[in-house]
């Protein structure tokens, strides 16, 4: 009966230990991962341990730290691009709208200046789908000439044109 009294309440210490040690911080950086799903980029992990555990807490601090930097650059992507948006728009309705109303008269040398307005807004464009294009790592491709004749005769040769419904 004194074997059983020691082994259980050795077994009840083990099993406090092995919640303060494993699952605590485990469920501390399960909360961690919840509030990050949720946007809230500066939380962080209290875990300094040596072990595995002390390592994916501060795993998950780097990643969340990243995150935070990737979420700061976007947002002030998105004020430089309505910035840079906003300013020849501002300047096409402002003199359209002049225009329109008889102020400023049509000359060349107004439309001149419109179109180069309109020149800016599809550089800007174009350089925005070149970024979305990089963001989404699409393969871009590469135009260049084929000889057709070679390119037959190398496909004949593979017996790749041998084959049902090619012919």
């Amino acid at each position: 009966v004194l074997a059983s009294l020691v082994a259980g309440v050795v077994g009840l210490i083990l099993s406090l230990v092995l919640f303060r040690r494993v699952v605590r911080p485990l469920g501390g950086m399960m909360t961690m991962a919840e509030r990050i799903a949720a946007g809230e980029y500066a939380a962080r992990a209290d875990v300094a341990s040596p072990d595995e555990i002390g390592r994916l807490a501060d795993s998950l601090n780097r990643m969340a730290g990243a995150l935070q930097t990737l979420e700061r650059l976007r947002k002030d992507l998105v004020a430089n691009v309505a910035h840079e948006l906003r300013t020849p728009l501002a300047n096409l309705q402002g003199y359209l709208e002049a225009m329109r109303d008889g102020v400023t008269p049509v000359s060349a040398e107004t439309i001149g200046s419109l179109h180069e307005e309109v020149i800016r807004l599809v550089r800007l464009v174009e350089a925005l789908h070149e970024l979305s294009l990089f963001d989404a790592r699409l393969p871009r491709l590469r135009l260049e000439a084929v000889d057709l004749g070679a390119l037959v005769r190398r496909l004949v040769g593979a017996g790749l044109l041998d084959r049902p419904g090619l012919r």
